[in-house]
C-alpha cells in the first residue's frame, strides 16, 4: 500500500514563487515518478538541461540527490534559482547545494 502527500505536490506546484504556464509546467508528481523511474543511487546526481522552473531539480533535491540545471532562456533560470531557493528554505534538504546555469542544451554540460 501506498500513500501520496496530495497536499505537499500541491504546495509545492502552486505555492511556488515562480511558475510559467505559457513555456509548460512538469507536475511535482510526474517529477517524482520520472526520478524514480532513474534508477538513481545514493549521492547521485541529476542534470535537467531544460530546467525551466526547477520541478525536477527540486523533486530530486527533496529526494536527497544532488541536482544541476540549464535552460536556454534566462527568465526561467532565474524563475528555476527563486523556486530551489524556496524549497530549500521550506524543506530540510541532505544536499542543499545546487549548480543552475544559462546554456543551450546543444553545447552541453562543462564542469
Amino acid at each position: 500500500m501506498a500513500v501520496q502527500d496530495v497536499e505537499g505536490y500541491s504546495e509545492r506546484d502552486y505555492n511556488r514563487p515562480s511558475r510559467d504556464a505559457k513555456v509548460g509546467m512538469t507536475p511535482p508528481k510526474l517529477a517524482q515518478i520520472m526520478i524514480n523511474l532513474a534508477g538513481l543511487k545514493d549521492g547521485d546526481t541529476v542534470y535537467d538541461p531544460f530546467c525551466g522552473v526547477g520541478t525536477i531539480m527540486q523533486e530530486a533535491l527533496l529526494n536527497d540527490y544532488r541536482v544541476i540545471g540549464s535552460d536556454a532562456n534566462s527568465a526561467q533560470v532565474e524563475n528555476c534559482r527563486s523556486n530551489l531557493s524556496w524549497i530549500s528554505k521550506k524543506y530540510i534538504l541532505k544536499h542543499p547545494d545546487y549548480k543552475i546555469f544559462q546554456s543551450d542544451s546543444a553545447h552541453g554540460y562543462k564542469k
